[in-house]
């Protein structure tokens, strides 16, 4: 019997080929089939579907005709006719979501091997090179010291490294510190949490120094109130509001009368509170002047000679800054420009200002074009310099000469050495 399979192979059939017929009464080549079942669940010829129970093997489990030498290898082939006649080929496919499921599951586990090797690969070349140059600047602490100890050394050249390799790969993970920390705590690890949150602590103090905030306690300078504006904004933004910490380090802060002071307040309490220190601190050195006081300030302060816009106008901010109360800008508009001087207030009297910004802007200009034209009067000559006389007039001269003459024959000299007139001792020719 010959059947031609056409799809699968192209191959013909025959009754002593090994091939599995299905419960649609088609035959296929068994290596063929296989490969063909593990991606399809429909038949090739007649698209049923097929299931484990849809295919057999060969029904003519022997051939008709046994000729000399296969009677020889009678007994060699008994056991191979044995395993074919009763061999029962199973389709492996229960159904279609089990064939899915094993693709994705093949495909997912061959992305993941690739993804955690290179992985892997970088994890192993940024390690060794961070180790590599860790150990180096070690060594060349260790050999610069004399004579060192052995504990020393190995606590130096030990422990940073692996806090620093916990942390280089807890950044190549992606790994949460604050999430590890509460995982730990969980299973009995809370001294690790404490560490970090001790090794936290030990740097504030360098942070709010950082802040380059002093309060010296005097009238010039800071003011307490913008002083503790300042401290407690940074303490929200930087320490996440736990004003605990700042008191522990609150010396920092306060210099020269300020200092004394609060070594003063820290030895009278048992415990320094950021509420109470900052009113006792207010209450302290707060200035007694009134807002009705700054105002006759702001009113009094004037633009000085040859004084620029942006010094006067903070100069003027130092003095609001004090108010209680903040003023408008429509008032500090109008307190600056009658505060200007007497020129500039009579170049700007017809232009409208709208701002304090308005206002910079047009008395920049004005300061940027009188620098200009200062330059350009000092490159050019002076318009009074000295004329040189090139011609003499003699006629002159003789005139001049004779009323020298005359002049001297007037004054009637008296020469000491003859007592005579009309010529001094210089001229006198007597012995």
């Amino acid at each position: 019997m010959i059947i031609t399979i056409p799809i699968l192979c192209n191959k013909l059939v025959t009754t002593n080929t090994c091939h599995i017929k299905t419960s649609c009464e088609h035959y296929f080549h068994k290596n063929c089939f296989n490969k063909y079942i593990e991606i399809n669940s429909n038949c090739d010829q007649c698209d049923v579907a097929l299931t484990s129970n849809s295919t057999e093997n060969n029904p003519n489990n022997h051939t008709q005709m046994i000729t000399r030498q296969q009677k020889r290898n009678k007994n060699a082939n008994l056991e191979t006719e044995a395993l074919q006649s009763e061999q029962t080929i199973s389709v492996g496919i229960t159904d279609e979501e089990s064939r899915i499921n094993r693709l994705v599951t093949a495909a997912v586990t061959a992305q993941r091997t690739q993804l955690f090797d290179e992985l892997k690969q970088q994890m192993t070349t940024f390690i060794q090179s961070t180790l590599g140059t860790t150990f180096k600047n070690f060594n060349a602490q260790d050999s610069s010291m004399s004579t060192p100890n052995f504990e020393t050394r190995h606590n130096i050249t030990q422990l940073p490294p692996i806090r620093e390799n916990e942390q280089i790969v807890d950044q190549l993970l992606g790994i949460n510190s604050l999430n590890i920390n509460e995982l730990n705590s969980n299973h009995g690890y809370s001294n690790y949490s404490n560490n970090t949150v001790n090794l936290a602590s030990d740097k504030i103090g360098q942070i709010i120094y950082n802040w380059k905030i002093r309060f010296r306690g005097g009238l010039s300078g800071l003011s307490v109130e913008a002083f503790l504006y300042r401290i407690e904004a940074l303490t929200r933004q930087m320490l996440g509001g736990d004003f605990n910490l700042l008191c522990r380090h609150a010396s920092i802060l306060l210099d020269s009368k300020a200092a004394d002071w609060f070594w003063r307040y820290h030895r009278s309490v048992p415990a320094v509170k950021w509420s109470e220190l900052s009113v006792t601190l207010k209450a302290q050195y707060r200035d007694t002047r009134t807002d009705m006081d700054y105002r006759e300030l702001c009113r009094d302060r004037k633009q000085k000679s040859g004084e620029s816009f942006d010094s006067f106008y903070e100069s003027i901010l130092q003095l609001v800054d004090c108010l209680d109360q903040p003023i408008p800008e429509v008032t500090l508009v109008e307190i600056l420009q009658r505060n200007l001087l007497p020129q500039i207030q009579q170049e700007i009297l017809h232009l409208q200002v709208y701002s304090v910004a308005h206002l910079r802007e047009i008395c920049r200009k004005r300061e940027l074009f009188m620098q200009d034209m200062t330059k350009k009067n000092l490159n050019k000559p002076s318009s009074f310099q000295n004329k040189y006389v090139s011609e003499i007039n003699k006629g002159d001269r003789v005139q001049d000469d004779n009323k020298c003459t005359g002049k001297l024959d007037e004054l009637g000299l008296v020469c000491w050495n003859c007592q005579k007139t009309g010529h001094r001792y210089h001229d006198c020719f007597a012995e």
